[in-house]
């Protein structure tokens, strides 16, 4: 199970990027294959990585190609190879293998 930690601050305080590593370090039993940290004003995303699918990418944070969307996630899209398939005839082009990936460019709005 992969490690996930992360901070909001009030009123756009800049988030501490030491403090988000010192987080994700304590869990790097959850996840030891890779880690990633994002920080990104007074939002800060930390993550410890069980690798499950794609192994050499996937890494997370993940964000969007356009940086306005950021993921991180523990468990598995079982459908993601569909959704790609979907997603590729939109237009969309990816950079890994991931099942990660896929969820920043599937359009959710058409779930209950």
């Amino acid at each position: 199970m992969c490690g996930i930690a992360g901070i909001i601050q009030p009123e756009g305080q800049p988030v501490n990027r030491e403090e988000l590593q010192q987080m994700i370090d304590r869990l790097h039993h959850r996840g030891p294959d890779a880690s990633g940290v994002l920080q990104t004003g007074s939002v800060g995303f930390a993550h410890s990585r069980l690798s499950i699918v794609d192994l050499s990418g996937g890494l997370q944070p993940m964000q969007s190609s356009d940086g306005m969307l950021t993921v991180t996630f523990n468990g598995e899209i079982y459908n993601h190879i569909e959704l790609r398939a979907q997603l590729k005839t939109k237009g969309y082009q990816f950079q890994t293998h991931s099942d990660t990936e896929v969820i920043l460019y599937t359009d959710i709005s058409h779930l209950g």
